[in-house]
């Protein structure tokens, strides 16, 4: 089935004088709005790779003529929405499949290079994601009633989830602990747990070129953790604000999204002693978390600036 991306059906205009279209009455008419949103869930790849024109949204990379449709989209969600999925090109795709990353197989040959491609690959996709967690926060704090901050908001999500993934698989391909990279388990106390066996530990470099690149590993570990934590933050102020954090069409009282189906955002948390959201205190904690990835990115910078040093050397 080949329908357009994002395609809103308009919802009905309901007269709120109408008591009977007020309470329970609204309700199939609603239903029924929503099943024709469902359908357009399920997104033909093709739509995507024009949406994107045709270019990888991690690398940049052009896709070839022949590759796949398929094969060149990467999927973050699990509802097949055009709202979660980009286009990626054949190394990317295989990357977040699991294969190895190019800058690890050439750590036998020339360590130096293996760690400075390394290093280049993952400071540069963390930092795309900074810039783009920092634009969602103030998206979301300036409101997304504008269509064109709506369609700012949809890509800079779904380039953040293709981003935090990436780095993922380059942080496990150095040696952590894949299960340091579940955000819900990180502990960044306790070292020894993260890093099961650093990659440049047997190669020829120096021990303290060693010990350098487990600061980089460690911080970027934490950067991951800080990044989603102010995503997860972001997507809960949305959908507070009456909105599906994926694909931002309406939702009422906690409902699922009627377009694609994503469960509502809970905000239990963030209610105050007489069970009002306090949304003051949401947006505070927004702009706390996303100070605290501030700090860690410069501090990452500058741990990267001395790995750097050291292996070219």
């Amino acid at each position: 089935m080949h329908v357009a991306l994002e395609e809103n059906v308009p919802a009905p205009v309901y007269d709120h004088s109408d008591s009977r279209r007020a309470t329970a009455g609204c309700r199939p008419i609603r239903t029924f709005f929503a099943t024709a949103r469902i359908e357009t869930v399920v997104t033909d790849p093709i739509d995507v790779l024009d949406r994107d024109g045709r270019r990888c949204v991690n690398c940049d990379a052009a896709l070839t003529a022949d590759r796949d449709p398929d094969a060149s989209v990467w999927d973050a969600g699990e509802r097949h929405s055009g709202a979660e999925m980009v286009t990626v090109c054949a190394d990317c795709a295989a990357l977040l499949d699991g294969a190895t990353p190019a800058w690890r197989d050439r750590l036998a040959a020339d360590p130096a290079a293996g760690g400075m491609a390394f290093l280049r690959t993952v400071t540069k996709t963390q930092g795309s994601v900074v810039a783009d967690v920092a634009a969602l926060a103030t998206e979301t704090t300036g409101g997304l009633d504008d269509a064109d901050v709506r369609r700012e908001y949809r890509d800079g999500r779904r380039r953040s989830a293709l981003g935090l993934a990436v780095v993922d698989r380059h942080l496990a391909a150095a040696g952590v602990e894949r299960s340091a990279l579940d955000p819900l388990d990180f502990d960044s106390s306790a070292v020894e747990h993260l890093v099961s066996e650093l990659v440049l530990a047997n190669t020829d470099l120096g021990q303290p070129t060693v010990e350098a690149f487990e600061n980089v590993l460690t911080t970027a570990m934490a950067l991951q953790h800080q990044l989603r934590t102010v995503l997860d933050l972001v997507e809960t102020a949305v959908s507070v604000e009456g909105r599906c954090h994926v694909c931002l069409e309406s939702i009422l009282d906690g409902d699922p999204c009627p377009a694609c189906g994503e469960p509502a955002r809970t905000a239990e948390r963030w209610r105050d002693a007489t069970g009002e959201l306090d949304t003051a205190d949401l947006y505070r904690a927004i702009t706390s978390h996303l100070e605290t990835a501030s700090e860690t990115t410069t501090q990452l910078t500058d741990q990267a600036a001395s790995l750097a040093d050291r292996l070219a050397v």
